[in-house]
């Protein structure tokens, strides 16, 4: 199977599980990142500049937000850097995230957005039964390096990857027999996360 990561250039495409958005002018940084079923918003004010509260908006598509939360009173406003963050605890399935901030009468940040899939027991396989691709999405918020492995039923190793920091897996499923396999995400300080990847016809 050797000859299949070749051909496909990449067989695993990692995929970035924060945005960042730098070009504001009072933002050190505005990052989203997926946390088990919950969404963590975080920025951070450059230190010297301010804003009277801020407010976070969400939205399904750009440009149509609702404000979801707030921070009230002076946010920054010293020398130093400041950090701040939201929480959302209801974050829309399976689809696409917009977030921005509403910096007082500073303005609105640019957008960030994240695809939030929810998790059973810290990992998602979608679509299932899997055709020509399939996704795994597992909970690795701080980015740790995880080995991958993906056995056939009887216990074969078909492939593994290493030194993966995303939260996502992509894997191209064209030259794979429609069947079950057993995947294993591993890293040596939490435990193993197994599933079960199937291949539809």
């Amino acid at each position: 199977m050797k000859a299949l990561v070749y051909s496909c250039l990449a067989f695993f495409l990692i995929c970035s599980n924060s945005l960042l958005a730098q070009d504001d002018a009072v933002l050190d940084y505005f990052r989203a990142v997926q946390n088990g079923n919950e969404i963590q918003i975080s920025f951070a004010i450059l230190g010297g500049s301010s804003c009277q509260g801020v407010g976070l908006e969400r939205s399904s598509v750009p440009g149509h937000f609702e404000q979801i939360d707030f921070i009230p009173g002076l946010c920054g406003g010293t020398e130093f850097t400041e950090v701040y963050s939201f929480i959302d605890k209801a974050p829309l399935e399976y689809a696409e995230n917009f977030y921005r901030l509403k910096l007082g009468a500073e303005g609105i940040s640019h957008s960030i957005s994240i695809r939030f899939v929810r998790l059973e027991e810290g990992y998602r396989v979608y679509p299932t039964p899997a055709q020509s691709w399939a996704v795994i999405k597992f909970d690795n918020p701080t980015a740790a390096s995880y080995e991958f492995y993906l056995y056939s039923m009887n216990g074969r190793l078909i492939e593994s990857a290493s030194s993966i920091t995303a939260s996502e897996i992509y894997v191209d499923l064209s030259l794979y027999s429609s069947g079950s396999y057993i995947f294993q995400l591993s890293n040596p300080t939490v435990p193993t996360i197994t599933g079960r990847l199937l291949v539809g016809q």
